[in-house]
């Protein structure tokens, strides 16, 4: 019965993509102790470090054992990021202790 389509002039309202969610304490338990089940330490120390320093996969996987400073107390990562721009980044005690248990191991 109607001959046109009264929404033809409406634009549709873009949608937004949701920002990333971060992990419960519960599902970072269970990713941890799935990790050291079925993985290395090396594994379980990356998931350590990027849980708890909050750097992107290509951050990591660019670090190099120069970019590192870790005392008793404190430490820090020199992170080269996105456009090349460089970074230090805190660690933790957790993250402090999961490196300094595996980087004796590297060659």
């Amino acid at each position: 019965m109607v001959t046109r389509n009264p929404a033809t002039v409406v634009k549709p309202v873009g949608q937004q993509t949701p920002a990333p969610r971060q992990l419960s304490d519960r599902e970072e338990e269970a990713l941890l102790a799935a990790v050291s089940a079925a993985g290395t330490l090396r594994d379980r120390t990356l998931i350590v470090v990027l849980l708890h320093t909050g750097l992107r996969a290509g951050e990591v996987c660019g670090l190099l054992r120069s970019d590192r400073t870790i005392g008793k107390r404190s430490g820090s990562l020199r992170v080269t990021g996105k456009r090349q721009k460089q970074r230090e980044v805190p660690l933790n005690a957790t993250a402090r202790a999961a490196l300094q248990e595996y980087l004796p191991m590297l060659p």
